[in-house]
């Protein structure tokens, strides 16, 4: 399975067999598709909604007038502004975890590439990603520079997601909503290795 970016011509994630950077990567793509899909026909409902509010106040021969219709259109431009903010903001929310998870997936590759390296040389790589034993003349030279990549692509994929955890508070805070416990940085962690 290779899902498609959420921006049209955007990269689509890498092809991996493992996940042994702690994240459902294609999760996450698959959630920003859907924000993207639903965020599209909310626009679509409110270009709908704002044309017809324009023909009931604005119809000839004869648009409503006086103080009701002036209520009226006052209150549909509350709402649109409300809607257009929200699906300005989900939008933001979508494209952070699609670009977290096209990130995490290129890293989730190199490891295993580098692990495919290692095992040809005599290193024996467990389920997990680790380094459970090796045997060959330069098994243990390959095993310790495999075990080094190791390390660093769980420490750049902890990095982007605290990262894509900030940029959602950000994206978060102005639109005024709140972020607790269960809120979007709590999501961009989601899927992190047992015990974090």
């Amino acid at each position: 399975m290779n899902p498609q970016s959420v921006t049209p011509n955007g990269p689509s994630l890498a092809t991996f067999a493992d996940n042994w950077i702690g994240t459902d990567i294609h999760g996450l793509q698959g959630t920003a598709q859907d924000l993207s899909q639903r965020v599209q026909r909310v626009r679509d409902l409110t270009r709908c909604l704002s044309a017809i509010a324009r023909d009931i106040t604005a119809a000839a021969p004869d648009p409503w007038q006086g103080t009701a219709a002036a209520s009226f259109t006052a209150s549909w431009e509350r709402q649109f502004e409300i809607l257009t903010a929200l699906a300005r903001c989900v939008t933001g929310v979508a494209r952070v975890l699609e670009g977290l998870a096209i990130r995490l997936s290129r890293i989730e590759i190199s490891l295993e590439e580098q692990a495919f390296d290692a095992r040809r040389h005599g290193v024996r790589v467990g389920p997990d990603g680790a380094v459970e034993s090796c045997s060959g003349p330069r098994a243990l030279e390959y095993a310790a520079r495999y075990d080094q990549a190791r390390k660093r692509a769980l420490a750049e994929a902890d990095a982007l997601r605290d990262a894509a955890a900030a940029r959602l508070r950000r994206l978060y805070a102005p639109a005024g909503l709140r972020t607790g416990r269960a809120g979007p940085s709590n999501a961009a962690r989601a899927g992190r290795r047992p015990g974090e």
